[in-house]
């Protein structure tokens, strides 16, 4: 019976999903408020042309997120660089995400870690630049995953890693 050959395994896993079910209100409020400071901040960088985060009030869905998202705004949100879209772009995106130490790039996003990915050469790297363009992905877009660390810790991190765009 599968049960029997597999009954621990399968116990261990579902005291393991009730464990993390216990904490994930207060890990989700943690991620939200990280995002949210990280974003106002680097909405306020020199080397960051835009911040795509619905907590912010000169975003076109803040009074939406306000009405539906009450306990805090998405944990995952993305930002453009305020470098030229030219021939050296991908290696200046490239050389601002190699110079994060704390967060870290990855294809996936939603961790208990803060990470980054570059949509137009990961996730979205089969589309057309017109296709990009519509789903407002752009060379200089990079996507940001708060997790549960320090967000003074990230926002060091970023500023390090921006320091030469």
């Amino acid at each position: 019976m599968l049960w029997e050959r597999f009954g621990i395994a399968v116990a261990f896993n579902a005291w393991q999903i009730l464990q993390g079910v216990e904490t994930l209100d207060l890990r989700v409020a943690r991620q939200s408020a990280t995002a949210l400071a990280l974003a106002r901040h680097l909405a306020q960088h020199p080397a960051v042309a835009a911040v795509h985060h619905p907590g912010l009030e000169d975003n076109p869905w803040h009074a939406n997120a306000q009405r539906y998202l009450p306990r805090g705004g998405p944990s995952v949100f993305s930002f453009d660089l305020a470098i030229p879209e030219d021939a050296e772009t991908q290696r200046k995106v490239a050389h601002v995400v190699d110079g994060l130490r704390v967060i870290r790039l990855v294809a996936n996003i939603g961790d208990a870690r803060s990470l980054v990915n570059h949509p137009a050469s990961m996730t979205h790297s089969h589309l057309t630049p017109a296709q990009r363009a519509a789903a407002r992905i752009s060379l200089t877009t990079i996507r940001l995953s708060a997790g549960l660390e320090d967000p003074a810790d990230l926002i060091a991190d970023l500023d390090q890693a921006l320091a030469p765009a």
